[in-house]
């Protein structure tokens, strides 16, 4: 590793250091999500009103909607199916950020390619600068056949 390496790790180090306010942590969180999910993954950012601020490609495709259709909106205002599950949305991220822990949840609807089954796994954001929760960090994984059972009755427990 030269020189220049080590300190270029060191400043991203101490730039960390730096307590964040929270609109800039939310945004670090944002851009975070970009670089690390978003293709790959279903996942999607909302702040403490269920206000979408961030959505992966394959969440968009998945909803059936556009980027540009979904950021700044809840599922309240979504075009597609989604639409109707906004008060069980809405119920379960006030959950996740009043308990202040990552919660997981089976949801079965009606999604752009039809009913499917998805493990939700929804983390309050909360700034260590300002112990603030910000909003939530969402990720959905499809529901295999095969690992059914075990994910029902993990989720229940």
């Amino acid at each position: 590793m030269t020189n220049y390496q080590a300190k270029t790790y060191q400043d991203i180090y101490q730039d960390n250091l730096h307590p964040y306010t929270d609109e800039e942590y939310m945004t670090q969180t944002v851009r975070a999500m970009y670089r690390s999910y978003s293709n790959n993954y279903l996942c999607a950012i909302k702040n403490t009103n269920s206000i979408y601020l961030a959505a992966s490609k394959s969440f968009v495709k998945t909803v059936g909607m556009t980027q540009e259709n979904i950021i700044g909106k809840t599922e309240l205002d979504f075009s597609s199916q989604v639409k109707n599950y906004y008060k069980e949305f809405y119920a379960q991220d006030r959950l996740v950020e009043t308990q202040r822990q990552k919660l997981k949840f089976l949801d079965i609807h009606q999604y752009s390619n039809g009913i499917a089954a998805y493990i939700t796994r929804k983390l309050p954001i909360i700034n260590p600068a300002t112990n603030n929760v910000l909003g939530t960090y969402l990720v959905f994984s499809a529901l295999k056949p095969n690992i059914t059972n075990k994910a029902i009755k993990d989720i229940h427990k």
